[in-house]
């Protein structure tokens, strides 16, 4: 065996996601093949930008030509919250296997820290307003890299540019207008608009659910089962049967996934599985006298540990490997919280519950993964009163914050940590209010434009559009609703 191979094999055995012997040879096979290793300059200057997240869409060039399906099929549920992968993920880890590969008690309850001192809601006026002109053009800056396709410009599987796939990217299942069915397409979109047909055989009924971090894989799931897509081959296979719920793809390359599903006795139970569908680990039922809840763990970047949701009033922090770590209790004022997402390599995103003058009122909180006292993100109210269930972080410094609730109550609004002040987000001309954002990859939002209760009756209505909310390039992605999952990124 060469000295590569031998590096290969023992930096591998020290990973923790249980990678097999034949994977390890077969890769070693392939190490000559290109590897996944896109760059992270798609977002137009975005960092630099002087343009406001509040100034609308930059006019520019003439619109582009949406895409059309051919076909138009009604049908498929609410899809606010189809952004699954927003999870965060580590593209820094995905090049690295041919030449080396990095190997990668606190139980009380302290009060967190405030982050944002300042905090002032937005009024409700100020995020009522809808624009009733259309969508605004496209930049006509155009997008570095590889010959992508031309935006509109549909291309086959084998015509993808494999070894430039990475940040910018997104994988993309079309689904039927009426909320009720999905597409047995699935499409890879480049960062220039173009995109490429991976398979027309999706199984029927079947929604996209992950992307592995080195972008080989999907998974799918419905009511019989999970089924995974080799996307260069475009090869479909079903992994589980009816009753497991697809988690997420293992860090940092996904050479496993997490499926949960409930015992005999009602317990919620956590298992991982090798991307061939090989049984590796049945974690166990209790944790430091601590239950696995239904909520879904995340991993750290590194894939070597993992935060899970649990009860009673705690989250936990495991080894990859299920041995305890340590247990995030609820912090004084709050009766409970749940993991949201990384928020840094070293923090995650915590939704808090408490209660004030009568009702509830949520906040995001900032918990340190070393253990200690969570900082408050933000625990204002927001136009609804209730506070805010999610957030992303911006390439401007700013913080894009959810209010809970479907078409007409909830919304999104700004955080600015400099002055802890908050603001109501004003989307891209011709998408009206309320805002109704299906995606997000960092400061890209994709917004839909139609729907029951949602703008139907607009004239765009059943559209999906791109909006960088740094830059405010802004174009049409697709006139249906999709499913939208970007490449990976850490946190910034």
């Amino acid at each position: 065996m060469s000295t590569i191979e031998d590096r290969l094999r023992a930096a591998y055995q020290a990973k923790a996601e249980q990678v097999t012997d034949e994977r390890l040879d077969h890769l070693a096979a392939q190490r000559q093949q290109s590897l996944l290793d896109g760059t992270d300059d798609w977002w137009d200057g975005a960092a630099t930008s002087p343009l406001s997240l509040f100034v609308g869409a930059v006019a520019g060039a003439d619109e582009p030509t949406p895409l059309d399906l051919g076909h138009r099929p009604v049908g498929i549920r609410h899809a606010r919250w189809l952004a699954p992968a927003l999870a965060a993920a580590a593209v820094a880890a995905i090049a690295v296997a041919v030449t080396a590969i990095a190997t990668s008690s606190d139980n009380g309850k302290p009060a967190p820290r405030p982050l944002a001192t300042r905090v002032t809601s937005p009024s409700p006026s100020s995020s009522s307003s809808a624009s009733t002109s259309a969508p605004a053009p496209a930049s006509s800056t155009a997008v570095a890299g590889p010959p992508y396709l031309p935006r509109g410009q549909q291309g086959t599987r084998s015509q993808v540019p494999w070894s430039a796939v990475g940040p910018g990217w997104r994988l993309l299942q079309p689904q039927n207008n009426d909320w009720s069915t999905t597409d047995r397409h699935l499409y890879l979109y480049d960062p220039a608009g173009g995109r490429y047909l991976i398979t027309d055989r999706v199984p029927a009924g079947a929604a996209l659910a992950g992307w592995s971090p080195d972008g080989r894989h999907a998974m799918l799931t419905d009511r019989s089962g999970l089924y995974q897509v080799q996307l260069r081959t475009g090869s479909v296979k079903q992994m589980l049967p009816a009753g497991s719920v697809f988690v997420s793809y293992t860090q940092p390359r996904g050479l496993a996934f997490l499926a949960q599903y409930t015992d005999s006795t009602g317990t919620w139970r956590l298992s991982r599985y090798s991307v061939d569908g090989s049984l590796e680990l049945d974690y166990p039922a209790v944790v430091d006298g601590h239950h696995f809840s239904s909520a879904r763990p995340l991993y750290t970047l590194d894939g070597t540990e993992l935060i899970v949701p649990a009860y009673p009033s705690a989250t936990l922090l495991l080894g990859n490997d299920g041995h305890f770590i340590r247990a995030f209790q609820v912090p004084s004022g709050y009766s409970d919280c749940h993991p949201v997402k990384l928020w840094t390599a070293e923090a995650m995103l915590e939704r808090c519950s408490r209660f004030s003058n009568g009702r509830g009122l949520d906040a995001l909180l900032v918990q340190p993964l070393s253990g200690g006292a969570p900082q408050v993100l933000t625990d204002a109210g927001g136009s609804q009163g209730d506070g805010y269930v999610d957030a992303w972080q911006l390439s401007n410094g700013d913080v894009l914050l959810a209010s809970d609730g479907n078409c007409g109550d909830g919304g999104y609004d700004v955080l600015h940590p400099s002055s802890g002040t908050i603001t109501a987000l004003r989307g891209p001309a011709g998408v009206p209010y309320p805002l109704f954002i299906v995606a997000i990859d960092r400061d890209l939002a994709t917004f839909f434009v139609g729907g029951s209760g949602c703008a139907a009756d607009h004239p765009n209505a059943h559209t999906l559009v791109d909006y960088n909310m740094v830059t405010g390039r802004t174009s049409i992605l697709l006139q249906q609703l999709a499913t939208i999952l970007p490449w990976q990124t850490p946190p910034l």
